[in-house]
């Protein structure tokens, strides 16, 4: 696997890119740990706003049963991943409104997301103001 490759394969994991030193005619390369599934969650509570964004109320209004990323993403109209992570379904996350099949794997290939008994109030909230 060529360092281009390597560089790849971290960006697309969301890994921090490695360092390496020459010793004694090789290559060593140091592979940072990742961030841990609940400091990635927190971290993207700092700077939020205390209203939700049109986004996430969207997905409030919307999500029945358990949906996947990229169908949560559909109901926004919204295409970059990671920007929709920190933006709208980690927000979500932490004000306990929508929860995670598998929490502790965060970026499973499996793992779907669902109303919370909190985030189900909210959206009849909303529809209720809606139709007024």
């Amino acid at each position: 696997m060529g360092t281009l490759n390597i560089l790849a394969w971290c960006s697309e994991n969301a890994n921090p890119a490695p360092s390496w030193v020459e010793q004694a005619g090789s290559v060593v390369l140091t592979f940072a740990p990742r961030v841990s599934t609940q400091d990635e969650v927190q971290k993207a509570h700092v700077g939020t706003k205390s209203a939700l964004s049109r986004h996430q109320v969207e997905i409030l209004r919307n999500c029945r049963g358990d949906k996947g990323l990229v169908e949560l993403m559909a109901l926004t109209g919204r295409t970059d991943r990671t920007k929709f992570r920190y933006q709208v379904l980690y927000p979500l996350l932490n004000e306990g409104l929508v929860e995670m099949t598998i929490p502790d794997k965060l970026r499973s290939s499996k793992q779907k997301y669902r109303l919370t008994e909190k985030g189900r109030r909210y959206a009849t909230a909303v529809d209720r103001q809606g139709k007024k």
